[in-house]
């Protein structure tokens, strides 16, 4: 399964090459439903400490425990929410994990 970016149709490669830390410290702040799409279509290509590494370069704006907590509660997140930018039960449930 292709997960893609939050508002969009097709994965924009610019834009995952550009701000995967942006996406990262966006979840952390937020951690609202598109945040997490765009993570996780983002571990496609960075691995997870590449991603928290890329999130700290900017150390003002990013807490790595409250990316934990945030990661913690996507449980908390409806269905409905992730179901709003065109994810199937099957890819919830992937993210979820």
């Amino acid at each position: 399964m292709s997960v893609e970016l939050a508002d969009r149709h097709e994965p924009d490669d610019l834009q995952l090459r550009r701000s995967p830390g942006t996406k990262v410290r966006a979840l952390g702040d937020r951690g609202l439903a598109r945040d997490a799409i765009d993570v996780h279509a983002a571990r496609q290509r960075y691995t997870i400490p590449e991603l928290e590494n890329l999130a700290a370069r900017r150390p003002d704006e990013f807490d790595l425990g409250e990316l934990h907590d945030r990661l913690e509660s996507l449980e908390w997140i409806s269905d409905a929410e992730f179901e709003a930018y065109g994810m199937d039960s099957a890819g919830i449930a992937e993210l979820r994990h």
